[in-house]
């Protein structure tokens, strides 16, 4: 059973500027799914159930902060492809691996 008292306790004990990994947290606070299993998105659950209950943790895990938004927004770069003839699509870096087989 979720131990909501005590996880809001230790929660709101932490300073901030303290490192929580919140996907260890679902476990160690025995979150569980209806199935009986811990949720693949605990850490998430987690930390929206702290937000919802007063808790800033905007506050935690700084050196996930980008630029001062308060929230870690990973950014994601497109594979980089070469299209030839319209219908055959390349990654760089297959393209790279057929020339470099092959000596001019």
């Amino acid at each position: 059973m979720f131990e909501k008292p005590q996880f809001l306790a230790d929660v709101r004990q932490m300073p901030p500027g303290s490192k929580i990994n919140w996907s260890k947290s679902a476990s160690d606070y025995q979150l569980k799914n209806k199935q009986g299993n811990v949720p693949r998105n605990g850490g998430q659950v987690l930390l929206e159930f702290a937000r919802a209950n007063g808790v800033a943790v905007d506050g935690f895990n700084p050196d996930k902060n980008v630029s001062g938004r308060g929230s870690f927004c990973r950014i994601r770069v497109p594979i980089k492809k070469i299209t030839v003839d319209n219908h055959i699509n390349l990654s760089v870096s297959e393209l790279q691996d057929e020339l470099d087989k092959h000596e001019y």
